[in-house]
């Protein structure tokens, strides 16, 4: 189910890349069915590597706790509008501008939406730090850089592969990757833990309805 789900998530970003003109991919098979399950099976891998190495990061045991800590009402609120914000500009501004504002979209969700999973009570970032928990905030970190390497190391031999094409940072590239891109990782994989969260409460919601 968590390999299903995946693949409509990362289709949110696709739907944000046909905007912002980021990556694209060459060497896809041309014949449509074999092109879908080769999108398919990609897209489908990206929360499990990111969920399950973030979890094997957490039974390692490196992280403790610390002391509890809370937003108050108004900076929550504040944050939710952030991230809309952040969501919502790449698709306003003109499209020169929003491709240089990809790190808006990598960012956006964690704000908007990790509030919300905390009020609804999901889990979530916001709920680890008042209860003092860390630990799935620093794995989920570590998990999306060591995913990273992993995956842009794997796209540099690949015959189907995915060339980043935004406007900034072209002749400083490990593998495929300009070297700073790296850095957006991070930030991924806190957003698959919340979106994961969201989406997964509305499945249960509609599976009990």
């Amino acid at each position: 189910m968590l390999a299903l789900l995946s693949i409509p998530l990362w289709l949110i970003f696709e739907a944000y890349n046909l905007r912002l003109q980021n990556w694209t991919y060459v060497g896809v098979p041309q014949a449509w069915p074999l092109a879908l399950m080769g999108y398919g099976w990609s897209f489908a891998t990206i929360t499990p590597a990111i969920l399950e190495t973030a979890d094997l990061v957490e039974a390692f045991g490196w992280f403790h706790r610390a002391p509890p800590f809370e937003l108050p009402p108004v900076v929550r609120t504040s944050t939710v509008v952030f991230g809309a914000i952040c969501l919502l500009l790449p698709l306003v501004v003109h499209q020169d501008v929003a491709r240089r504002l990809f790190i808006l979209v990598w960012v956006g969700f964690i704000f908007f939406l990790d509030p919300i999973n905390d009020h609804l009570g999901l889990p979530s970032l916001l709920r680890d730090f008042r209860q003092g928990y860390r630990s799935r905030f620093y794995s989920l970190l570590l998990s999306g850089f060591v995913c990273g390497w992993y995956w842009e190391f794997w796209n540099y031999w690949a015959a189907a592969k995915w060339y980043y094409i935004f406007p900034m940072f072209q002749h400083f590239k490990v593998f495929e990757m300009p070297i700073p891109g790296y850095l957006g990782f991070l930030p991924f994989a806190l957003e698959c833990f919340v979106m994961y969260g969201t989406c997964s409460s509305l499945l249960s919601l509609l599976r009990r309805s």
